[in-house]
Parts: C-alpha cells; structure tokens; sequence
C-alpha cells in the first residue's frame, strides 16, 4: 500500500530522534552546571553521581557509566549509602547495556555493603537469570524469603528460574504462591501474564494481562504487553479478549481494548471490527473511537470511510489533532 512508505519513513525519523535523546533547554542548563563543577573539582564524586544519575535518566548511558566509574574511584569507603547507591546505579546502566557480569559484580558490591537490601537481591536474582545462571538465581529469590516472609517477588523470580530450567510442575506452584500473596494487586497478574509467556502458554498469558488492566489502575505494563504479544500471536489475545468480554455485562472495555490492540499491532481489520461493534453500545460514540476508527479505515485504504469518521470525530471534539488526521488522510 502505497501511504505506507511515508509513514515508514516518519517512522524511521522518529526512531532516530529518540535515539539522538535531544535534551531540553532546561536539563541542558542543568548538565552545563554539572561541567563546570567538575572543570572546577573533577574529584567532585557527589556531582559525578548526580551527572550519572541525569544521563541515566536521558538514555545516555556510555556517559552514565564513566561518570559512575570516576564517582566510586572518588567517593570515600565511609561514604557507604552513597557508595551503595552508586553500585545500584552502575548496576542498572550495565543491565540496560548488556553488560550482565559488569552488573553483577556492582550488585554484588552494594550488598557487601548491606548484605539486606531487598531489592538488591531481587535484582542479583534477575541479573543471574540474564546470564544464564538459573540455578544461581532461584537460591538467590530462595534467600529473600528470609528477608520478607511469603514475598511474591521471591516467588516470581524462583517461578521464572523454574521455567528456565524446564521445571514446569514446580513454576506453576510458585505461581499460585505469587497469587496467593498479593490478589487483589494488578502488578500480581501482570507478573503471572509474564511467567505464562515464558511457558509458551500465550492464552493464559493475555487473559492475566487483561485481569490485570480489567482492576481499575493504571497498568501500563499489562497494556504494553498485550500489544507486544499481538504484533506476533494476535489470534490468543483476541481469543482471550473474547472469553472476557462473554464474562461481563458490559462489553465497552473489552472491545475498546480489543479495538486499539488491534490497531497498535497492525490488525487492522479487526481494528475496525471491534471499534464499529463499540460504536453501535450506548453512550460508546467518542471523538477518540471515531478517531482510531478513522485511522483503522486509512490502513485499510478506504479514504471515504476513513474521512467520514474523522469528520464524526471533529463534529464531538473539534479538537486540532483530529483536524490533522483528516488533513492526512485528504
């Protein structure tokens, strides 16, 4: 289809400029006052860290992880709080980076310093899996039962480590033990939709995500993964989609869900299907379905359907983005 390459191309300039990180006039400012200490006192460990702690922030993570090195070569051994926030860091730059054993090793480092850090064990745990090290790690999510009794991250991590090592039976008793400590959090089954992925059992791993964003909080997780399972498995998120809705009395979530999962994995045709079976529920005509609906109806190169939605969609909000998409589909 022809429109698509303009947009690919919009596309592609977009990935570049998130890639470029362009920073800000006020950050900018702000990392200019760094530079400056530093040209001043460049054993200035506390404005080392800081400076790591912005370029972090920013994705600029080569910059982070030199000004986390100089910072621990300057910072005294006395200094152990902000040593061991350094160390978390570090740790934090070289998991997004790839670099598991460099992680590894400033994990290991902030917990010499508090060998009781919660979270810091979880991540060890986490960085073990990333290295390959299964058995390592289910000891490692084992030891924070000591730490926090009947804590679900413990059994996640030991669920995940199961997986790894194709101990199925025992996964899926762990997996009841992460229900059970937490059920009525949607984190618990955004967590049980992430462990069923890794089994393979993508059915059950949509209808805990859908679980998930079904508890009335903000779970952009669960959302984010609905769509990532959609880009390759649509068929077992619409399915679980589907059971969900026969579940409820009300069907406008589910098809408002199902119509943008739709649309964000490039499915368009049922895009377009779920949001005209939600425009026809009472109270459902929004400028944002007319919108998405309009977008569905320009994927699928129908330019009249697609212009008189837009045009719905101005007449409810006349908001200017809804005029820019009808000026792109004309």
């Amino acid at each position: 289809m022809n429109f698509l390459r303009p947009l690919c191309a919009l596309a592609v300039v977009a990935a570049l400029s998130v890639g470029a990180q362009k920073i800000n006039p006020i950050t900018q400012a702000v990392l200019n006052g760094y530079a400056e200490l530093l040209q001043e006192n460049p054993k200035d460990y506390e404005t080392l860290y800081e400076r790591a702690a912005q370029y972090y922030k920013l994705g600029l993570f080569p910059q982070a992880q030199d000004d986390l090195n100089a910072a621990l070569q300057y910072t005294p051994q006395k200094n152990t709080d902000l040593r061991q926030r350094e160390l978390s860091l570090l740790a934090n730059v070289a998991s997004v980076t790839g670099q598991h054993e460099i992680a590894l090793k400033a994990i290991n480092d902030a917990l010499a310093i508090n060998p009781s850090d919660y979270f810091n064990v979880f991540r060890k745990g986490n960085i073990l899996l990333d290295l390959g090290r299964n058995d390592e790690a289910y000891r490692t999510f084992s030891n924070m039962q000591s730490l926090k009794s009947r804590s679900q991250e413990a059994y996640y991590g030991m669920a995940k480590a199961c997986i790894r090592m194709n101990n199925f039976s025992e996964a899926e008793t762990l997996m009841k033990e992460v229900e059970s400590a937490d059920p009525t959090n949607p984190v618990t089954y955004t967590r049980l939709g992430d462990l069923y992925e890794e089994m393979k059992q993508p059915e059950n791993a949509a209808a805990n995500y859908i679980l998930a964003m079904s508890m009335g909080k903000n779970n952009s997780s669960a959302m984010q993964a609905l769509v990532r399972m959609a880009s390759t498995n649509y068929t077992a998120v619409a399915a679980a989609l589907d059971f969900a809705a026969d579940k409820v009395e009300d069907k406008t979530m589910m098809l408002f869900l199902k119509g943008n999962i739709a649309l964000d994995s490039g499915n368009f045709s049922q895009a377009e299907d779920a949001f005209t079976k939600l425009l026809a529920l009472p109270d459902a005509e929004t400028a944002g379905v007319y919108a998405s609906l309009a977008k569905c109806r320009f994927a699928l190169d129908d330019t009249a359907g697609a212009t008189e939605a837009a045009d719905k969609a101005i007449a409810i909000s006349g908001k200017a983005d809804h005029h820019a998409l009808k000026a792109l589909i004309e």
